[in-house]
C-alpha cells in the first residue's frame, strides 16, 4: 500500500483528485489531503512521516509547490513527486527536484490516471532487486539503490546509495549484468560502467554527474547511447 499526499489550495481540485484515486486505486493507495504547504509540512513534522507519493499544486500561498518539493527532497531522495498546474512552462523550473510527472489542469480522470499508472509501473520496476553471489554469500540489492556497476577484469563492483555499505564485489560477465537490469533505467556509458539514470543530476563536456556528487566519464562510443537513454527516461516521466 502506497501513501499519497495531495496538496492544493483549491478544495474542488482536492476533492476531485481524492475521489478518482479512492475509486480506482483503493487497494494500492491511501490519501491524505492538505490545503497548503504549511499544513503538509506541519503534519509531517508532527507525525514524523514521509509519503511515498506527493501530488503538489505549483501555485499556492506563501510557500509554493516548488518550494515545498525542495523541502521534501531534503528529507527524501526516493519519494515520488507529481506536479499539477495550469501553466505548462513551469515544467522547466521543476527539474532540480526530479519530479516524475506534470499534470495539466483542469484535472481529468484520464490525465491523472495516466500519470499514476506510470508511477506505479516505475515503482514496481525500481523495487525489483539485483541478485548476485560472492564468496558463498547471496546478495539482493533494490534496483533504485544502485548508483552504478563497474567492471574491472573478472571482478564487478556495485556502488550503492546506502549510508552503511557503499560497495559490493562480485564476479559476473558484463552481458549478464546488463541483461539482469531494466534497460529503461540503466544505461552503459563505457565498456566497463553501467549507471542508473535515476541518480543522474546532469551531464556536460563528456561527463555525467550523479546526485551524490560523483563525476564519471562517458566514452565517446557510448555518448549517443547515453543521450538517447536519458532522453527516453525523462520523456517517460514527463
Amino acid at each position: 500500500m502506497y501513501h499519497i499526499a495531495i496538496c492544493d489550495d483549491d478544495c474542488e481540485v482536492i476533492e476531485k483528485v481524492e475521489k478518482i484515486i479512492e475509486t480506482n486505486y483503493s487497494k494500492k493507495m491511501e490519501c491524505d489531503v492538505f490545503q497548503s504547504a504549511e499544513e503538509l509540512i506541519s503534519h509531517q513534522e508532527m507525525e514524523k512521516i514521509i509519503y511515498d507519493i506527493y501530488l503538489l499544486d505549483i501555485e499556492m500561498g506563501e510557500i509554493s509547490g516548488l518550494e515545498l518539493a525542495k523541502k521534501i527532497r531534503e528529507d527524501s531522495k526516493n519519494c515520488v513527486i507529481l506536479f499539477m498546474s495550469n501553466h505548462h512552462q513551469y515544467v522547466y523550473d521543476t527539474f532540480d527536484v526530479k519530479p516524475r510527472g506534470f499534470i495539466r489542469k483542469p484535472i481529468t480522470k484520464l490525465n491523472l490516471m495516466v500519470e499514476i499508472d506510470k508511477v506505479l509501473n516505475d515503482l514496481l520496476s525500481e523495487n525489483t532487486s539485483f541478485h548476485f553471489e560472492y564468496r558463498k554469500k547471496t546478495y539482493s540489492i533494490i534496483s533504485r539503490d544502485i548508483l552504478y556497476i563497474e567492471k574491472r577484469g573478472r571482478k564487478a563492483t556495485l556502488h550503492t546509495s546506502h549510508a552503511k555499505r557503499k560497495t559490493y564485489d562480485f564476479n559476473m560477465k558484463m552481458d549478464d549484468i546488463r541483461q539482469r537490469l531494466d534497460s529503461m533505467t540503466f544505461v552503459q556509458i563505457t565498456q566497463s560502467i553501467i549507471i542508473n539514470l535515476h541518480h543522474v543530476a546532469s551531464f556536460e563536456d563528456g561527463y555525467v554527474y550523479l546526485c551524490n556528487g560523483e563525476r564519471i566519464y562517458i566514452s565517446g562510443n557510448y555518448r549517443a547511447i547515453f543521450k538517447k537513454g536519458h532522453m527516453e527516461y525523462v520523456r517517460i516521466r514527463f
